[in-house]
């Protein structure tokens, strides 16, 4: 059966999340994630949220709490995964080497955002993001869903 959602954001938002691929990239991880997460309550549950590491800890741990069946290497696993491919990243206080690591940018990328935030100060938008000197749009725009501007609660 295939469940309907109405989306309640703007239609060309809608379509960029229906058209982003699969939320859950195929990575290292991917298999322990299918098994450990989605025997209980699938994975559909998940694949929009976009939380912080320490807030994807919280809820695996509280999944543990509930009668999740998996070893310490299974949940160190699903919380290395969540954290590298689900996160949303505030691009105002993230550091270099997050920044890289969680919007695949190369040392050089991160730290030209970096440079320009305290050059400038905050940044306030993805226009502004985008158009920093030494960083691929392209590549920006493609996790353009785990980039916060402010602090957000998860």
């Amino acid at each position: 059966m295939l469940l309907m959602v109405r989306c309640l954001l703007p239609p060309v938002v809608c379509a960029a999340i229906a058209l982003a691929g699969p939320a859950y990239p195929d990575r290292p991880g991917k298999k322990v994630v299918e098994r450990v997460c989605g025997g209980c309550h699938g994975l559909r549950l998940m694949e929009n949220m976009r939380k912080t590491p320490a807030a994807w800890k919280t809820s695996i741990d509280d999944m543990v709490t509930r009668g999740m069946k998996a070893s310490d290497e299974e949940i160190d696993t699903v919380n290395a995964y969540f954290a590298k491919y689900l996160t949303r990243l505030n691009i105002n206080q993230a550091g270099p080497a997050d920044i890289a690591d969680v919007l695949d940018l190369t040392a050089q990328e991160a730290e030209a955002i970096v440079a320009y935030r305290k050059a400038n100060g905050k940044i306030k938008n993805f226009d502004e993001l985008e158009a920093i000197p030494g960083v691929d749009a392209k590549k920006l725009n493609e996790q353009r869903n785990r980039i916060a501007f402010s602090t957000v609660a998860f």
